[in-house]
């Protein structure tokens, strides 16, 4: 059977920046700042990521084995469009030079699945995914939420300020009539009467 291995090498900074954002979307930091440190310990054929925080967030450092460590660097390489075998077995090693993601295509175990130009890899990735898009979600959802309000308030507001410009007019019609003699006059004057009676009633 043929196979083909395939080597992608992240240096250091490389292996801290991926971690770090995948901390991130799993929602255990706000952001990279937090990360006090990061290094990856040994055994090289499964390393584990030590990350440190600041110690007003945790006493205690946050530790992801080696398929975390998997799950890191692939989504580090779909952020950065670096292209994924449709078909390969996933490990990641400890090297001189960094971390070395290991790609090894004679399997179809553990394969991602391609969907809607997304690289999905297992059901760990996924919920970091799904749980990042569903915070957007609701984000999305309460700013709209605000905006909805924020027009209603603006509305009722306007209906306010027309609603006095309209009674101050009326009242300054009804005056001009109560001035005026004869039937006219006498009609505007009972109409004031009863308007400031209503109004009365109403304080």
């Amino acid at each position: 059977m043929t196979m083909e291995v395939r080597y992608i090498v992240f240096t250091p900074e490389e292996t801290r920046s991926a971690v770090t954002a995948f901390v991130q979307k799993q929602g255990q930091i706000v952001t990279t700042n937090d990360v006090v440190a990061m290094e990856v310990v040994g055994p090289n054929e499964a390393p584990t990521a030590v990350v440190r925080l600041q110690p007003s967030l945790a006493t205690e450092p946050i530790k992801l084995g080696a398929q975390y460590i998997v799950a890191a660097l692939l989504l580090y390489c779909i952020d950065r469009r670096i292209p994924i075998p449709k078909q390969a077995e996933k490990k990641v090693e400890l090297s001189v030079n960094g971390l070395t993601l290991m790609l090894t295509s004679d399997r179809s175990q553990g394969s991602p699945a391609l969907a809607s130009n997304q690289v999905t890899y297992g059901d760990l990735a996924n919920r970091a995914t799904h749980r990042l898009g569903t915070i957007q979600d609701e984000l999305a959802r309460a700013i709209a939420r605000a905006d909805y309000a924020e027009s209603l308030v603006a509305q009722a507001d306007e209906r306010a300020r027309r609603a006095e410009v309209a009674r101050s007019r009326s009242t300054s019609q009804l005056v001009a009539v109560a001035l005026v003699p004869g039937i006219r006059g006498w009609i505007g004057r009972r109409l004031v009467k009863f308007k400031r009676a209503a109004l009365n009633d109403c304080v």
